[in-house]
C-alpha cells in the first residue's frame, strides 16, 4: 500500500500540519482513499489532491476516481476534473480541480468514489466560519477640539493571526457622474478580551477619498457614502479529518465585516447617506 508522504505545500505551510507515516492498525482498507486539500475563498477553482490507497508502487496515469464537493447549505453538487501533476521532490500526483466558491458560513463535504464501486468512499465535511461582528465602542476627535474624527471598533471574538493586512474599505458614489469608487486604507489591529480593536481614522481617509476624486474640502454634497466594511482573510487553524481514508483539509477565506455610519458622524464628514436607509449604531 503506497502512503501519502505529505500534505500540499499550502496546507503544510497554514495550518503547520503534516500526514503521519507511522503505522496505524485501524488504518483504512486498500479500497479507500487518501485526500487533501484547503478550500480557498480567494480563487474560483478549488484543488485538491488525491491519492488511491489500493495503488502500491507508481502513481498511473489514471486514477479510478470521481470527485464531488457538496455545499451542505444550497444542496449544489460540482464535479472535480482529474490532472495528473509533477511534485517539487519529483513524485507524480492526482490534482482534482473543482469550479466552486467558497463562502464564509459555508458547509462543504468532499466525496470521492471509486468507479463502479460507489460504497468505496472517503469524505471529509469543512465548516468556514462567519464573519466577526461588529460593535462600533466610541468615536471621537482626536487630539480633542481638532475636527479629525476617530472611530474605535471591535470585531467582537475576533483573534490573531490573520493572513495579509486587515482593510477598510469604502464604497462612495461620485453624484456628479454617477460613477461608484472603492477605496480601501490599510489598519493595525490590537487584541482585546472582547476580540480585535482597531482605530479608524474617519477624516483622514475622507480627506484622502476627496483629493484622489478631485473633491472641494467643502463640498458635502458631491460624494455618498454606499458602504463601508472591514476585510480580512483567516485561514483554519484545526484540520477536517477525512472520513474512511486518510488526510485533512483546511479552509482561508476572505472575510468582510461591515457596519453603519450614523447622520450626525456623516454629516462632519460631508458625505451623503446612501447606506440602504442610513441607520446608525
Amino acid at each position: 500500500m503506497r502512503r501519502p508522504l505529505f500534505m500540499l505545500g499550502l496546507l503544510a505551510t497554514l495550518l503547520m500540519s503534516g500526514c503521519d507515516n507511522a503505522f496505524d492498525p485501524d488504518a483504512p482498507g486498500d479500497h479507500y482513499f487518501a485526500l487533501y486539500g484547503v478550500l480557498d475563498g480567494r480563487r474560483a477553482t478549488q484543488q485538491i489532491r488525491v491519492e488511491d490507497l489500493a495503488v502500491s508502487l507508481n502513481v498511473p496515469d489514471q486514477i479510478d476516481a470521481q470527485l464531488t464537493v457538496r455545499d451542505l447549505g444550497s444542496g449544489e453538487v460540482s464535479d472535480g476534473r482529474d490532472s495528473l501533476i509533477t511534485l517539487d521532490d519529483g513524485e507524480r500526483s492526482h490534482l482534482f480541480l473543482v469550479p466552486f466558491l467558497v463562502q464564509p458560513g459555508g458547509a462543504y463535504e468532499v466525496e470521492v468514489t471509486r468507479l463502479g464501486e460507489p460504497t468505496s468512499m472517503s469524505s471529509a465535511r469543512i465548516t468556514v466560519p462567519s464573519p466577526w461582528a461588529v460593535r462600533v465602542n466610541t468615536t471621537f476627535e482626536q487630539p480633542p477640539d481638532s475636527g479629525q474624527l476617530l472611530q474605535r471598533i471591535v470585531l467582537l471574538d475576533g483573534s490573531l493571526p490573520l493572513v495579509g493586512p486587515v482593510m477598510i474599505e469604502y464604497d462612495v458614489q461620485h453624484r456628479g457622474t454617477g460613477e461608484l469608487h472603492q477605496f480601501s486604507f490599510p489598519r493595525d489591529v490590537l487584541t482585546s478580551t472582547e476580540g480585535l480593536v482597531l482605530s479608524i481614522e474617519l477624516t483622514e481617509q475622507v480627506e484622502s477619498i476627496r483629493e484622489a476624486l478631485g473633491v472641494a474640502p467643502d463640498d458635502d454634497q458631491a460624494l455618498a457614502l454606499e458602504r463601508v466594511a472591514i476585510h480580512y482573510t483567516r485561514a483554519s487553524t484545526e484540520t477536517s479529518p477525512v472520513q474512511q481514508g486518510v488526510g485533512a483539509f483546511g479552509w482561508i477565506t476572505p472575510f468582510e465585516s461591515p457596519w453603519v455610519l450614523d447622520a450626525e458622524t456623516l454629516a462632519l464628514l460631508g458625505l451623503v447617506d446612501a447606506q440602504g436607509g442610513g441607520l446608525g449604531l
